[in-house]
């Protein structure tokens, strides 16, 4: 079964308190750990709905085996790091960059062989062989995640902040709180 591990955090989050505290209009700093808390949430719920980094992170992907392409479980990715593997004789190993790339363009991104390769002899069966280190995110800063996810991040921090008051607050998670409204209109979902 694949398995998904965090290397590296992102370095920052994709909106800002100050951000959050002029979209919310909230003044001081009273609720700044609070909108602090609803910003990453508001990002953890946009990433797995669909299944993006927005701030670059470094992630090891575990596999049972190798397969022609593979299809990286986050997008965007940035680059691969390494892949490594057991060999046949239980000792680990890197595949060369020689053997394989990354695709551009069209996401999900994927990983397959170049030309005239083959993935080498693993071991097989104790389902981690293969591991593919590789980063994804937009980049490194807020400015590099599209406006258009950053404001409904913006959207879902606001509508937490003023639910928070309210007895009963709707369930489904902030992101599909904020973006109900304009889910069709964003190329983000998987």
């Amino acid at each position: 079964m694949a398995k998904l591990n965090v290397v590296s955090a992102a370095s920052a989050e994709p909106v800002s308190i100050d951000e959050a505290q002029q979209w919310c209009r909230a003044e001081g700093t009273t609720d700044d750990a609070t909108l602090s808390m609803l910003i990453a949430a508001a990002r953890l719920d946009f990433e797995r709905a669909t299944r993006r980094a927005l701030i670059t992170r470094e992630l090891d992907w575990t596999l049972p085996a190798f397969s022609a392409v593979l299809r990286l479980p986050i997008n965007p990715a940035a680059s691969v790091t390494s892949i490594t593997y057991v060999d046949a004789d239980g000792d680990a190993a890197t595949v060369s960059t020689d053997v394989y790339e990354l695709t551009d363009g069209a996401e999900p991104h994927t990983v397959r062989l170049k030309y005239d390769q083959s993935w080498p002899d693993h071991r097989g069966g104790q389902g981690d062989d293969v591991v593919v280190r590789f980063k994804a995110g937009y980049g490194d800063t807020p400015a590099d995640v599209p406006e258009d996810i950053r404001l409904i991040l913006l959207q879902s921090v606001l509508q937490a902040y003023d639910v928070r008051r309210l007895d009963g607050a709707p369930s489904g998670g902030l992101w599909t709180l904020a973006a109900a409204k304009v889910a069709n209109s964003v190329p983000y979902l998987p």
